[in-house]
């Protein structure tokens, strides 16, 4: 059975601008120790070498996406 003290992770997706970051601040908030990491902390992460992401992926961009989501 799980309880509010096992380790979790959510992964919240979806298109721009559909609430994903209130959805995830409202989720950790329910929880004694919890962190929200948004995808902007990512992203400026990377120094060299990202790809744009977009409605239209490149090669690249899709090769990236892939990699982050394994």
């Amino acid at each position: 059975m799980w309880s509010r003290n096992d380790p979790t992770l959510f992964i919240i997706t979806g298109a721009m601008a559909a609430g994903k970051s209130t959805v995830a601040k409202a989720r950790v908030q329910r929880f004694p120790r919890s962190a929200h990491v948004g995808g902007d902390a990512f992203l400026r992460m990377i120094v060299n070498g990202g790809a744009v992401m977009g409605p239209v992926l490149k090669a690249e961009a899709r090769a990236q996406l892939t990699r982050r989501l394994q």
